[in-house]
């Protein structure tokens, strides 16, 4: 059965090489037709202009991952206006020259609406390829490593900067683009995790909802040396550089803080 798995996983990355490049040679056959300039008052004025539209598939090793990366649209005009052919006085001839180009990527809103798998960018954006998911955290307690590296998503999905948690609200080890699980572990006053009470929660509340993804890259050993974190992946969200968390008491101090359920 293993045998027949991988011919057959063999044989769908021939195929999907086999039409990559039929759609290659395809669009490389196609030939450009002549189109003339629009002119106006014999000449005075001429249009010229030109649509464009550049779509761009990525896909590591051939296989059923592929990443729509580029669906970009160019209109582009140019006109010509013939002010003063002939000259007047000192000029010999006036002449104008506008260009006005336009360019929108459809992968920023599904496609242009039109398919709902583009869902890797924007502010709808939903699930991420291997190629911007990939990242991997080592377990290290300091400079002592204590476990295997997981996976930062296994699911390839959108990750908050709350992460992934287990029904009862707990924290999944080792799960999410920082390396931050320890951290978001620690209940509140109710003894209840994932409570507005939790430090983490309280600290964080304006950025919970922050999506950031991690991707492998070469590096040392320890915790998240060998992965590069990537976000805030939403084009909605930015983070205020200066100061960000002025405004939040320190919820490890003491009990006497001003935090949500302490009193």
């Amino acid at each position: 059965m293993l045998a027949l798995g991988g011919f057959a996983a063999l044989q769908m990355r021939r195929l999907l090489a086999s039409a990559a490049v039929s759609i290659i040679a395809f669009a490389l056959g196609l030939a450009s037709t002549r189109s003339e300039a629009l002119e106006y008052f014999d000449g005075r004025i001429q249009a010229h202009g030109f649509g464009e539209m550049q779509v761009r598939v990525l896909d590591q090793s051939f296989d059923d991952n592929l990443d729509l990366a580029q669906w970009y649209n160019v209109l582009n005009l140019e006109v010509e206006v013939d002010v003063l052919p002939n000259g007047w006085g000192p000029i010999d001839m006036l002449q104008t020259y506008v260009r006005v180009e336009g360019r929108y990527d459809c992968v920023w809103k599904r496609g242009c609406g039109m398919f709902r798998s583009v869902n890797t960018y924007g502010d709808r954006a939903r699930r991420l390829p291997d190629r911007l998911s990939d990242g991997m955290t080592q377990d290290y307690t300091g400079v002592l490593r204590t476990g295997r590296s997981t996976d930062d998503n296994p699911h390839n999905d959108i990750q908050t900067l709350n992460g992934d948690r287990r029904a009862d609200g707990s924290v999944i080890p080792n799960r999410g683009a920082f390396d931050l699980w320890r951290i978001r572990d620690i209940e509140g006053a109710d003894g209840i995790p994932n409570t507005a009470d939790d430090p983490f929660r309280y600290t964080m509340s304006d950025y919970l909802d922050f999506v950031f993804t991690s991707t492998a890259r070469r590096g040392a050993d320890g915790g998240i040396l060998q992965k590069a974190v990537l976000g805030p992946w939403l084009p909605k969200h930015s983070v205020d550089a200066n100061a960000a968390l002025r405004h939040k008491a320190n919820p490890l101090s003491r009990p006497a803080d001003t935090v949500p359920g302490r009193g």
